[in-house]
């Protein structure tokens, strides 16, 4: 799968950039409790080696304030995890972490798990909502937020 996220790229106000074990430890300070190891392995399920991207928005002077979690499921990207620091929460930092991913994969996006409360957010950005299908999966009864692939 194609990768194009190998360099920072300003988004607004902020930079967006790969994370690296350096920011290990700023990223395990979230406090939703989603820790992000150096190397996946069992029972650590979000890692750096294992994500297909694992992003970080900071802004001009080099605070990071948020950073989102990306994995590929060979016929898409997942944004599984999401996370803005809050203090900088409602500035355009998800927005902008998002905006980069979307201008950096042009396939499929769908988000591992999205807040409800943002449904009108998620629209904005360019995804639509995918009710569950019956059966298909039980424990869901959300649906998805899907972004299609960009022609």
């Amino acid at each position: 799968m194609s990768n194009a996220l190998d360099g920072p790229a300003d988004t607004a106000q902020y930079v967006i950039r790969r994370a690296t074990v350096a920011d290990l430890d700023w990223i395990n300070a979230n406090d939703e409790g989603w820790p992000v190891h150096e190397h996946g392995e069992y029972g650590k399920p979000y890692s750096l080696d294992k994500a297909w991207a694992v992003l970080i928005a900071d802004d001009v002077q080099g605070e990071s304030l948020g950073w989102m979690y990306v994995v590929d499921m060979r016929d898409h990207v997942t944004s599984q995890l999401l996370y803005v620091d809050p203090r900088h929460r409602r500035r355009g930092v998800a927005r902008a972490l998002m905006k980069h991913l979307h201008a950096s994969y042009q396939g499929e996006i769908v988000l591992g798990a999205w807040d409800r409360a943002l449904y009108e957010v998620w629209i904005k950005l360019g995804f639509v909502y995918e009710p569950p299908a019956e059966g298909e999966r039980p424990g869901d009864r959300y649906g998805n937020m899907i972004r299609p692939p960009i022609r």
